[in-house]
This record gives C-alpha cells, sequence and structure tokens, in this order.
C-alpha cells in the first residue's frame, strides 16, 4: 500500500508543483499522508490479552532508566523495559517504590508485547495486571487515528486559506487594472 501512495506521490508532486503552487501541493500531502495514518490505525485490529506472550523470568537487577523513563528488569544479560507511561496509566506515580517493591524478590510472571516491553506484571511483591497494558495499548491507537487528521486539517487550512487569498488578490488586480484604463 505504501509503495502505491508512493509512486502516486512521486508521479503527482511534480505535476501539481508546476501547474500550482507550493502550498497547494503540499496541502495535498498533508491531506493524504495525515489520511493514510489516521486510516491506518483505525483500522489496525485492538490489541487483545492474547497478543502478549506470557514468560516466567528471573532478573538479577532492577533499576529506573532515568533517560528512557522506564523500570529495567535485567535477566540473564537481557533487558525487559516496564514504561513509565504505562506505570503512569496504571496510577502508580511512585517508581522508586515500585523499584523497591520488585527489588525484594527475583522472580515474576511478564506479559510482553512485541518489542519486549512488559505490559503486565506479576511478582511476590508487585502486581500490575495485563489487562492495564491492553487497555493502554488501545488507548495509544486511538490517540493516533487523532493525531493523523491534525496534518490532513492544516492541509486543508493551507488549501483553502491559498485559494481565498488568490481569489482576493485576483479581484484586487482586476479593480486596479480597470482603474488603470481609465
Amino acid at each position: 500500500m505504501y509503495l502505491i501512495v508512493g509512486i502516486i506521490l512521486s508521479v503527482a508532486l511534480p505535476y501539481l508543483m508546476a501547474k500550482s503552487s507550493r502550498i497547494y501541493a503540499f496541502g495535498i500531502v498533508f491531506i493524504v499522508g495525515g489520511s493514510l495514518l489516521a486510516a491506518y490505525y483505525y483500522f489496525h485490529e485492538p490489541v487483545k490479552l492474547e497478543d502478549y506472550h506470557v514468560t516466567e523470568i528471573t532478573y538479577q537487577k532492577v533499576y529506573f532508566k532515568e533517560s528512557a523513563d522506564k523500570i529495567i528488569l535485567q535477566s540473564n544479560g537481557k533487558e525487559y523495559g516496564l514504561s513509565q507511561s504505562v506505570i503512569d496509566f496504571y496510577g502508580q506515580d511512585n517508581l522508586k517504590e515500585i523499584v523497591r517493591k520488585l527489588s525484594l524478590s527475583s522472580k515474576a510472571k511478564v506479559w510482553l508485547d512485541d518489542k519486549n516491553f512488559i505490559m503486565g506484571i506479576e511478582s511476590e511483591n508487585f502486581n500490575m495486571p495485563p489487562e492495564v497494558g491492553v487497555e493502554y495499548d488501545n488507548k495509544t491507537i486511538k490517540g493516533m487515528v487523532k493525531t493523523g487528521w491534525i496534518p490532513a486539517v492544516f492541509g486543508l487550512i493551507a488549501i483553502v486559506a491559498n485559494f481565498v487569498t488568490n481569489y482576493f488578490q485576483r479581484i484586487v488586480d482586476a479593480d486596479s487594472r480597470s482603474k488603470s484604463k481609465i
């Protein structure tokens, strides 16, 4: 699908830029790009609990990585991240307390998404149900639909504003030509 859109834009964009102003071309690109982004996420299947991989891990180290805003559980050289965004969505805001609770044990059952981010965790001292991750992912998808419409709306505004400006400029030009003849 992206290949088809790319071919259409590579053919249409130079034509539009030669025949019309650049504002029209950029407006159309924004409308098409934003609409494609919104449509992609609109038709994206909702995340289900079955989409997560469930595994038991034994971790040697747990710490908060500020540069990435996530809690890291290190297990046999592999890092599993629990994002601060998901924790905030769960309603927990004391990350040091979560790290302290996770440090009290070394085993956990984790639900991982396809990027190995922890979307649910069950340990002796801290639990975050995987349904929180499902709800977080689905809310993120809905947010991306709204985000896709932003460039589309700006593209439409640019085209309409350019059209109105050109329309009034033609009226002023016609008026000045008619006055110069008198």
